[in-house]
């Protein structure tokens, strides 16, 4: 365990441990639910737009109230909402009545706490922890984020939703739960008490946007960002069915497909601070958005599930490598008291491309075939991979 990471970062991590056990237990089995409610590529992909869509109408005040209310009461709160609402879904199926409308709504709900448990927590970290050991710490945040999240989550989900549709959702519930008990331990404050903003909720808003608007490198990171996130949501929206359709895996095997692509994602977070120490910030992050869509491309051509997984690792790798070297570089860059609202102004751009990737891809696959999806995100990624090391260039990064 490295000296500058304090014991409240690690609070901070093992909270995030937690509930990532739970995502990526939630995140395998609810693509699985509504497949076995219904086939159609639009309707499926709606379960990915309706997580990431309140990123695109909560972000920008979600921002400016994590920096102005108390960012731990923030996450404990979204914890707790995030796991009543999976409760009531795991309770429904139990009961025989969940539907496609109850799912998506538990998608929103979660996306929507997501907002500001994320954003609270990316935030605080810059008050756990010294500038120099920012990097390090966020690979630490990443990397356990892949580990739990789908290397552990999915097969795991995957197994209980074959032996019982509720289980992953009733689990995911509790570990919400337990998330929000952790964060309650940490001691040290999350945010600068002295640099509270005193203007309007309007105009701290407006001062988010115009920092990023105004910082070459920050505007230039969230338009790349975008477009990546364009490629991962077109692709990610209709896994489930490029699984268990096209390659005809089962839905252990599905679970297996999400665990393979969270070894690629622990490997570029792991290895995110010396590749950048022998590489430069530059190539690392041009390097990540280069293998995102080579990850796509061998995902559009694999003839069976191994040859896709090897896809998966691949792409998981150079977004894992980009978002830590990012962040890091995002996060140095931001005063304090404007963090939350330079990372939700990040996170509306970036993620709010997500549900419109999404669409887009269950569009493509309902129209064509589920692999033009991953052709598509190849060819997006191929231009951001470019557009990286131009921005980069530029700002001498």
């Amino acid at each position: 365990m490295s000296t500058g990471l304090t014991r409240d970062f690690w609070k901070l991590w093992a909270a995030a441990a937690t509930s990532n056990i739970g995502d990526g237990i939630r995140l395998t089995a609810l693509p699985l639910l509504i497949a076995a409610i219904t086939r159609d590529p639009l309707v499926v992909s709606g379960v990915t737009a309706a997580t990431f869509a309140p990123w695109a109408i909560f972000s920008l005040p979600g921002g400016a109230l994590v920096d102005r209310m108390d960012r731990r009461k923030l996450m404990v709160a979204g914890q707790l909402v995030r796991g009543l609402m999976v409760g009531v879904l795991g309770f429904a199926i139990l009961a025989g009545i969940e539907s496609v409308l109850l799912i998506y709504v538990t998608a929103f709900v979660i996306g929507t706490g997501e907002v500001f448990v994320d954003t609270s927590s990316q935030a605080a970290i810059q008050m756990l922890v010294p500038e120099p050991e920012l990097a390090h710490a966020h690979s630490k945040h990443l990397a356990v984020e892949f580990v739990t999240n789908d290397a552990l989550g999915g097969p795991v989900g995957a197994w209980l939703f074959s032996a019982s549709a509720a289980l992953p959702f009733l689990l995911d519930s509790t570990t919400f739960l337990m998330a929000g008990l952790l964060i309650t331990q940490i001691r040290a404050p999350l945010q600068d008490q002295s640099d509270r903003p005193a203007q309007t909720l309007l105009d701290s808003i407006r001062e988010g946007v115009t920092f990023v608007r105004r910082h070459a490198l920050l505007r230039g990171l969230a338009l790349a960002v975008a477009s990546a996130n364009l490629a991962v949501g077109a692709g990610s929206s209709i896994l489930v069915l490029l699984a268990l359709d096209a390659l005809d895996l089962t839905e252990f095997g599905f679970g297996l497909l999400i665990a393979t692509g969270a070894v690629g994602g622990f490997l570029g977070a792991l290895l995110a601070r010396r590749l950048t120490m022998a590489l430069g910030r530059r190539r690392a992050m041009t390097a990540g958005a280069g293998l995102l869509a080579a990850g796509q491309l061998v995902m559009s051509l694999a003839p069976t599930g191994l040859v896709a997984a090897s896809g998966f690792l691949l792409g998981s790798f150079g977004v894992s490598l980009f978002s830590v070297v990012g962040r890091a570089l995002r996060q140095a860059v931001t005063p304090d008291r404007i963090l939350g609202r330079v990372v939700t102004t990040f996170r509306l751009i970036g993620v709010g491309a997500l549900p419109i990737g999404a669409l887009t891809g269950g569009w493509l696959a309902d129209s064509f075939d589920v692999r033009v999806s991953c052709w598509v995100g190849a060819g997006v990624g191929t231009g951001v991979n470019f557009a990286v090391f131009l921005i980069a260039a530029a700002c001498r990064c």
